[in-house]
């Protein structure tokens, strides 16, 4: 079953399973929602540590071709900031991760 658009997920597959995520900083409270919104989104493991090294390793292991787009507006939180600076970093090392 397709899940409705909301504002912090628009995933929905595309050609050849590539998987579309979107996060905006006005849509979570903390870190922890982060963390596991994106564990949920991106199938993690059960192990997941919900911190920005397992973040970082486990966006290191994505072989499906996955977007993420991080939405901002002008303010945002320092924990907001990490996170999206560990995906980003994720994205240059990983070439099926795109960081938009």
């Amino acid at each position: 079953m397709m899940q409705e658009p909301s504002q912090t997920s628009s995933q929905a597959p595309s050609r050849e399973g590539a998987r579309f995520v979107e996060l905006n900083n006005h849509a979570f409270a903390d870190a922890r929602q982060v963390h596991e919104f994106l564990a949920r989104e991106l199938g993690f493991p059960a192990y997941y540590g919900h911190n920005l090294d397992a973040l970082s390793d486990c966006l290191g292991d994505i072989f499906t071709p996955t977007t993420i787009r991080i939405r901002r507006t002008w303010h945002q939180d320092a924990w907001f900031r990490a996170i999206a600076a560990v995906i980003r970093d994720a994205g240059r090392r990983n070439p099926r991760l795109d960081v938009r």
